[in-house]
């Protein structure tokens, strides 16, 4: 029987609030919400969680990654940040915080059990380990909840690096993964190509290249494309 765990959900909105609450006691565990960064930061000390969920965005004045950095050493346990949205400031500062995952709004339940299930585990494993394993032939393992979950190699459309980790992106889903860029070319077939020094492209992805502003569309993505990068990717085009 799985041990019920005391989750702290800090979110500004009381019907989302109150709408992840009914699921994480659905889902088998206690759940207690907090409505802002001072609530939530009495409710830290006061509570005594076993995991931290916290919404980014807490309306007007300080937000939940302000949250996280005033509890600094403080937070032991592990953090699952929720957003509604993700852009690359956020993601940079976010993952310096060393969450287990993102969840983007809203979270279906399986996915928020999923979730849940691996910071537990992982926690008590104290790993974070690469979330890449077990490469077959045109195919990769991402981790979701607690399972290995097979992706395609011809179903990533391009590849966000951001430090040691990576937005592995598919024509419907983002995957947040844990892994080099240099281990990451050893294994990606020939072709995708690095265009920039934060993305890799899949070049059956590529929609068009705008010579003039040095830009690509990929699977309905504007991408830079670097300096350095732009004479390869362009010979990769003409042996199509």
């Amino acid at each position: 029987m799985t041990k019920v765990r005391k989750i702290l959900y800090v979110e500004d909105n009381y019907l989302f609030g109150l709408t992840m609450k009914l699921l994480i006691n659905n889902i088998g565990h206690e759940c207690v919400v907090a409505e802002s960064y001072e609530d939530g930061l009495r409710a830290f000390k006061e509570e005594n969680p076993d995991l931290l969920i916290v919404d980014i965005n807490l309306g007007e004045g300080k937000t939940g990654l302000d949250l996280v950095n005033e509890l600094g050493e403080e937070l032991t346990i592990p953090l699952i940040y929720l957003t509604s949205e993700f852009s690359d400031d956020i993601f940079e500062n976010a993952m310096a915080t060393r969450p287990v995952t993102f969840l983007n709004k809203p979270v279906s339940k399986i996915n928020l059990q999923r979730s849940i299930e691996h910071a537990i585990r992982q926690n008590k494993e104290e790993s974070r380990d690469s979330a890449w394993e077990d490469l077959i032939p045109d195919s990769y393992f991402v981790r979701e909840g607690n399972k290995l979950k097979q992706i395609k190699m011809s179903e990533t459309s391009f590849i966000e690096v951001q430090d040691k980790y990576c937005m592995v992106n598919t024509p419907s889903h983002t995957y947040v993964v844990r892994i080099q860029l240099k281990k990451l070319n050893e294994v990606l077939p020939e072709n995708f190509i690095q265009i920039h020094r934060s993305y890799v492209i899949n070049i059956h992805f590529l929609e068009s290249l705008d010579q003039t502003k040095r830009v690509v569309m990929v699977s309905g993505n504007q991408l830079p494309v670097g300096r350095s990068y732009y004479d390869q990717l362009k010979s990769k085009i003409q042996t199509l």
